[in-house]
């Protein structure tokens, strides 16, 4: 838990002085920054004073092994030859020998509820890389797009420009301006819903991060992905931190059930009691033998709803499995398919591109029609849209495998430079 909040600590150091040079020059804010910038995100902070807290209650139970200490006072009845009340004043030591398993049972199950308030923690920080990475890749994905469309708004002008031309000088019909002002707004229409993406998903990043964001810095995409997917499958199953919590909510759960049957059990302590004023006065140190079985079949009653508790955990440990399962399942063969088509659509996009270019000259010179020219700048376009939606999809998909599988986590963040 000290490392932990020496972990905190740096972290916020770290961010301060970073974000002071970072934002200050406007220097592009690479992915490492935005995830460790994530990891100040108030849900975030709070699991991690849950966590402090669940540390503070591991230490209280262990203090119950050592003696307890209590102080009484009260006004003895006055006596018949004595008509003033006497101040009584009683202290007492209490060392506990025997508690029938109460004692270890809080200690167990403060310290299996402490590791889950950790690996809770390690749960919520995975969760928010991951929606970080999703609002830093959709940006830069939406802004390649946006370069794409403001490309084919200057082509749509150029093409509208030329058949204005032609149209002036009665080489081509006035029918053919329409088609190409329409063409232009269409483009114009693309243009503004990419730029309403692009401001959402930098509105969900500045959220996440907690930071306003001017530029991006492209990250390496270069990612060393398992290329077995049993063992990325079996690698997340490993690090999940969900099945982690979960299991130590199971023992919490057991060591609870030992709580509970131990108010079945006489419980024995050393007393030693020093009692001031009054009949009595002086020191009494004795065994003490106490049996508090609860009203009537309670603690029965407590013991089964821990049980119930434990089974529960472990049956959603079951459900937790299959959802790492699927999702890294379902990552790791878009990351596949994806990282397939990149090339295949970059090449796609050269050659769009210079049928279009084609289409142009040849248009000119009467060998294509003035709709196979608007048709091929809309393929060359979507071309470049296609090609971007897999580039950057395939490097998001890469990047939640490595966060399942825990190479990217709080303390390797660097290597997203």
């Amino acid at each position: 838990m000290i490392q932990k909040t020496i972990l905190s600590f740096t972290l916020s150091f770290i961010i301060f002085f970073s974000s002071q040079s970072v934002f200050a020059d406007d220097h592009p804010l690479s992915l490492n920054e935005a995830l460790t910038f994530a990891l100040t995100n108030p849900s975030v902070e709070g699991k991690r004073k849950e966590a402090q807290g669940a540390a503070e209650r591991h230490n209280a139970a262990k203090w119950q092994r050592f003696p307890s200490f209590s102080v009484s006072s009260s006004q003895a009845q006055k006596s018949v030859n004595n008509s003033s009340a006497t101040a009584v004043t009683s202290v007492q030591i209490d060392q506990p020998l025997y508690a029938g398993g109460r004692i270890e049972g809080n200690i167990n199950s403060a310290k299996a509820k402490l590791d889950a308030a950790d690996f809770a923690l390690q749960e919520v920080e995975q969760d928010i890389m991951i929606k970080t990475a999703t609002a830093f890749v959709t940006l830069l994905k939406t802004q390649s797009k946006l370069e794409a469309s403001r490309e084919s708004i200057a082509e749509h002008q150029r093409l509208l420009e030329l058949i204005e031309r032609r149209a002036r000088s009665e080489l081509s019909p006035l029918s053919e301006i329409v088609v190409a002002k329409a063409r232009l707004d269409q483009a114009k229409t693309e243009n503004l819903q990419l730029k309403t993406q692009a401001i959402n998903a930098r509105a969900d990043l500045e959220i996440l991060i907690g930071h306003s964001v001017s530029y991006l810095k492209h990250p390496n995409k270069a990612l060393d992905i398992p290329d077995n997917l049993k063992e990325a499958i079996d690698n997340a199953l490993a690090f999940a931190p969900v099945i982690k919590r979960l299991r130590k909510e199971a023992d919490a759960a057991s060591a609870d059930i030992d709580v509970a049957k131990s108010s079945m059990y006489p419980q024995i302590s050393a007393r030693s009691q020093e009692s001031f004023g009054g009949v009595v006065s002086g020191n009494v140190t004795y065994l003490a033998l106490t049996f508090s079985p609860g009203n009537g079949l309670s603690s029965l009653s407590l013991s089964r709803e821990a049980a119930m508790k434990k089974e529960a955990a472990e049956l959603t440990v079951e459900a937790a499995k299959l959802d790492i399962t699927n999702k890294t399942r379902t990552d790791w063969n878009q990351y596949k398919v994806d990282q397939s088509q990149v090339e295949v659509l970059s090449n796609l996009s050269e050659m769009t591109k210079g049928v279009y270019e084609s289409y142009v000259r040849q248009f000119g010179i009467g060998k294509r029609t003035w709709p196979e020219v608007l048709n091929a700048r809309k393929e060359a376009t979507q071309a470049k849209y296609s090609l971007a939606e897999s580039d950057w999809n395939s490097f998001l998909s890469g990047i939640k495998v490595k966060i399942y599988t825990g190479a990217i986590n709080e303390n390797n963040l660097d290597m997203m430079n």
